[in-house]
């Protein structure tokens, strides 16, 4: 049992003597919190059929003593075993980063409110669990806007999203919603008010996993949501860019170096490179460093976006992701109809805020992709 482990303890040491066989351990973290109620009261004499039935619930959270678990299966067969007990946090946290679209750069937009809706405030304390608890207790929150609410356009290079610049944060206990169904009563989303030169507009959006299709309206324990939110009009829209990645700190590679063998991009076979058709589709895999997230960038946001219809029926494509072994797809296509005139962009991907060479020179002097340079690629509309 740990009273109190807080985000600056990354490892604890307990020696006991056991008999030799195997051995199931348990670790809980952080249980000893005001306002934390338990199911059963926590001894060292539980058995393992209580501490799997174990659930909690609490008032709020607070970013200093988030509960833990940690569960492992030890085999002891001499005088002396080390153990090591892997922990997750039983709660998520979503970190919301604000921004105007481009088409209001001269208007001046401010926030007054983000709520979170149907935060959930009790869940089940076994480890690696992903059943939804029941009943479960919900409320809306309404966060503290610590960042400046006056909105500046989406930047281009977006290396300045982290924690300490979010407009707010909100912590939640997993909240498990079914795909193929939303229902407001019990799926966590955003409601937004803030004003436009002057006059208050209300926008709401689903935080959801923009690639994944399990768990797409979920909120999952031990994740931390980067939540890229922009206020678009006059048509009164909220986007929602979310990415999802394990709130781990303890051996993490984030902030590592990128190198040429860590990625790969191709263009997908079914559509035209020179995009004279409705899309540009290309397939993009980043492996390592562990945790890094990259990032898809438009040097022309008015005439070109992203899609997120896959170029298979039922997939998804992004422009954000997280480093992983599964490729992902990014779509480009036009905004506006063809008028005649040739239009351009470039695409380019980063991490940690630095580009990829995604468009490099070969050995034959060409480049696999249309363009001048080694990390971005010229992708035209000239029809529609």
């Amino acid at each position: 049992m740990i009273p109190e482990f807080t985000p600056a303890v990354e490892t604890l040491s307990r020696s006991v003597n056991v008999s030799p066989q195997t051995k199931v351990i348990y670790a809980i973290a952080n249980y000893n919190v005001p306002g934390r109620v338990f199911s059963d009261q926590i001894t060292s004499t539980m058995t393992m059929a209580e501490l799997e039935a174990l659930t909690v619930s609490d008032t709020g959270f607070r970013d200093t003593d988030i509960m833990m678990v940690g569960r492992a299966e030890v085999g002891v067969s001499s005088s002396y075993v080390v153990a090591e007990v892997p922990m997750e946090r039983l709660a998520a946290r979503v970190d919301i980063y604000m921004f105007k679209n481009q088409d209001l750069l001269n208007d001046v937009i401010e926030v007054t409110a983000i709520e979170y809706h149907n935060q959930v405030l009790n869940t089940s304390c076994r480890y690696q669990n992903e059943e939804m608890i029941q009943p479960a207790i919900r409320r809306n929150v309404q966060g503290v806007i610590v960042a400046e609410p006056i909105l500046n356009p989406m930047p281009a290079d977006l290396s300045g999203i982290v924690p300490a610049n979010a407009h707010t944060s909100f912590y939640t206990y997993q909240n498990l919603v079914p795909a193929d169904k939303t229902d407001d009563a019990v799926t966590p989303y955003l409601r937004i008010t803030a004003k436009l030169n002057g006059t208050p507009y209300t926008y709401k959006g689903y935080i959801t996993d923009n690639g994944q299709m399990n768990h797409k309206y979920s909120v999952m324990r031990n994740t931390v949501y980067t939540v890229m939110a922009m206020l678009e009009h006059p048509d009164n829209k909220l986007t929602l860019k979310t990415i999802a990645y394990p709130w781990t700190i303890s051996r993490s590679e984030i902030g590592s170096e990128v190198t040429p063998a860590d990625y790969l991009f191709t263009a997908n076979g079914g559509d035209n490179l020179a995009s004279y058709s409705s899309y540009a589709s290309y397939k993009f895999r980043l492996t390592a460093p562990a945790g890094a997230v990259w990032i898809a960038t438009l040097t022309n946001g008015l005439n070109f976006t992203f899609g997120t219809e896959g170029s298979a029926t039922g997939t998804t494509a992004v422009s954000k992701g997280i480093a992983r072994p599964e490729e992902y797809e990014i779509r480009v296509k036009a905004t506006k109809p063809w008028n005649g005139s040739v239009q351009s962009t470039y695409l380019y991907i980063t991490v940690n805020g630095e580009k990829l060479k995604i468009n490099p020179l070969q050995s034959d002097g060409t480049r696999q992709f249309p363009g001048d340079n080694d990390t971005d690629i010229l992708i035209k509309q000239a029809g529609y």
